[in-house]
């Protein structure tokens, strides 16, 4: 039976594209007839598919979007905006509901009566065999513990984007955005002030540069004048030393030994 209504998927796609009218209406009952489909938006914005808002056929369209991002609970809501649904259609949208319970349960556990509110199930039984077919489809995946009147969810199906997620989304890509243009800024100053330092560096390291090459002037002029200073004085040590050394000729009228001679 799934494999048969799933196989009819790709024939149904083909004619929803172009089918108006009465065929339009009647080529989404049957799509939402067929298991495994979880995502209809991008059947629900075909143009054939909007005109048909301004005809007899605009339940067909609340349908479409009922299955899109709707549940179980809006559908028992307003049963009169929808066309009559089948018991295989009722079925695929409990599933799709359940699968939204999944997703905005953060502790991955659903309890029994909680299922059995959100999907109009008459008791708990119920809620246990609709279980066993959910996870045999495929729609959720995890483990139900009877005892505890427990599902424990390990994974679930991706429907399309609910209305109020959209709006958080929205949301949170508007901070992200924010924060992304905040971060672009503080880089640009950042930037602006490391170029500044830059600048400040290379114009300190010039000025190191031109003092060295003063001072390199400097002492090439005045090299020769510093040596003749430190020269001077010891030339004048030395003629002092030579001059005290010379013997002192002999005494007038004196006698010499070596004159005996």
């Amino acid at each position: 039976m799934e494999g048969e209504s799933r196989g009819r998927l790709p024939e149904v796609e083909v004619l929803l594209k172009k089918a108006k009218g009465r065929m339009a209406a009647d080529l989404i009952r049957q799509l939402t007839e067929i298991s495994d489909v979880y995502r209809f938006q991008n059947y629900l914005v075909l143009p054939n598919i909007q005109d048909l808002r301004k005809t007899d056929y605009l339940p067909a369209v609340q349908l479409l979007t009922l299955f899109s991002s709707g549940t179980y609970k809006v559908f028992a809501g307003n049963t009169g905006a929808y066309p009559s649904l089948s018991n295989k259609q009722v079925f695929n949208l409990r599933c799709l509901s359940l699968a939204s319970l999944a997703k905005r349960s953060s502790s991955q556990k659903i309890s029994f009566r909680i299922i059995e509110e959100e999907l109009g199930l008459g008791d708990q039984w119920q809620v246990f065999d609709f279980l066993i077919e959910a996870l045999n489809y495929g729609y959720i995946k995890g483990k139900i513990d009877e005892a505890a009147q427990m599902l424990y969810v390990e994974d679930f199906v991706t429907r399309d984007i609910e209305p109020d997620d959209e709006k958080m989304v929205k949301a949170k890509l508007t901070t992200f955005m924010m924060a992304c243009q905040n971060t672009m800024e503080k880089l640009k100053s950042e930037t602006a002030r490391v170029e500044e330092f830059k600048k400040q560096a290379e114009a300190q390291k010039k000025q190191i540069d031109n003092k060295i090459e003063n001072v390199k002037g400097s002492m090439g002029d005045d090299h020769h004048m510093v040596a003749d200073e430190l020269y001077r004085p010891r030339m004048e040590n030395v003629s002092k030393f030579f001059r005290s050394s010379k013997p002192k000729s002999a005494s007038r009228g004196g006698s010499s030994k070596m004159g005996r001679y």
